[in-house]
């Protein structure tokens, strides 16, 4: 069946096809109009020159008469002339309008030529659709080879030149920098020895430590800047978390009852005795320095400070 689309495609073309014979009957039709006037002129021309030729031969004194002769050679030659251009009217309009039929028998028969073309240029029925074919070889990436300079290289080969991997995207003889290549992958940067944070526990000050290092001090946790970092806290050391404030105290509980009398223990070791004190001045803390290297308890003067400061208001 024919569908609404090409019924309408047909109409177009047949359309079209009424609009160029008009047109080309109406420029036939202006033609033979061109043509008689054509003629007409030709047979005026014609008769004025042979007036002009008798005159010249008879023409004597007066020229204001002429004589009945003239009269009648005028009207000899005036329907002679009309007759000749009838016979050679003819003629012409008959070989015109046989020119004229034979090209309308050319013009039919191209128009049925060009309708069978486009009838047949039209797309078929679209048929059903074919079985899966059977699955094909796997696939496979041109094998990687080092760029050689001077040798020629074929379109989709790859090639390593200077860690970096280019493809030739036609035939050619150019380096790789050359617009016949295309980049695949461009060669990275050699990374820097990573550095990972170390805890190393409790600050002694008799070990060495290094960068990224971390330590317990004075309630606090600092991590080391720079190799041997010196005393900590320091300027070689960053403070990561310190311990809060100290709350208030809590309400008394109730007394519990007196327990048993334990073994008396054996005799204990010599107490450290305070050889001098530590003053952290950035957080209002004391410490005091033991006999035997280590820290004493942290003495927190910040809220004596506080007190003073709001007692003597800040003076």
């Amino acid at each position: 069946m024919v569908s609404a689309t090409e019924q309408q495609q047909g109409k177009a073309v047949a359309a079209e096809n009424d609009r160029e014979r008009q047109a080309r009957q109406a420029q036939e039709k202006q033609q033979l109009a061109n043509n008689q006037a054509d003629w007409i002129r030709y047979i005026d021309s014609r008769i004025d020159s042979r007036v002009e030729a008798y005159l010249n031969s008879h023409r004597a004194g007066d020229d204001s008469t002429l004589p009945d002769a003239l009269h009648e050679a005028l009207g000899q030659i005036i329907a002679e002339e009309r007759r000749q251009w009838r016979r050679e009217r003819a003629l012409i309009e008959s070989e015109a309008q046989k020119t004229i039929s034979d090209l309308r028998a050319v013009i039919a028969e191209l128009t049925n030529e060009i309708r069978q073309k486009v009838q047949e240029a039209k797309p078929g029925v679209q048929g059903e659709r074919g079985e899966k074919g059977p699955p094909g070889p796997p696939g496979k990436l041109p094998i990687a080879k080092t760029f050689e300079p001077g040798r020629v290289y074929y379109e989709g080969e790859i090639v390593i030149r200077d860690g970096s991997t280019y493809q030739a995207l036609r035939d050619t003889g150019h380096g790789v920098a050359h617009a016949d290549w295309i980049c695949l992958a461009k060669a990275g940067r050699d990374g820097r020895d990573g550095l990972s944070p170390d805890v190393r526990g409790t600050y002694d000050a008799h070990e060495r430590y290094a960068k990224l290092d971390i330590v317990a001090s004075e309630g606090a946790a600092f991590i080391a800047k720079y190799d041997n970092p010196g005393i900590c806290p320091g300027a070689g050391w960053q403070l990561m978390s310190q311990q809060g404030r100290r709350g208030k105290p809590g309400k008394d509980g109730e007394r519990g009852m007196i327990g048993p009398k334990g073994d008396r223990g054996p005799p204990g070791e010599s107490a450290p005795v305070t050889k001098g004190w530590k003053i952290d001045r950035q957080y209002f803390r004391v410490f005091p320095v033991l006999s035997n290297g280590q820290l004493g308890e942290e003495l927190n003067i910040r809220e004596l400070f506080e007190e003073y400061r709001d007692q003597t208001g800040g003076e």
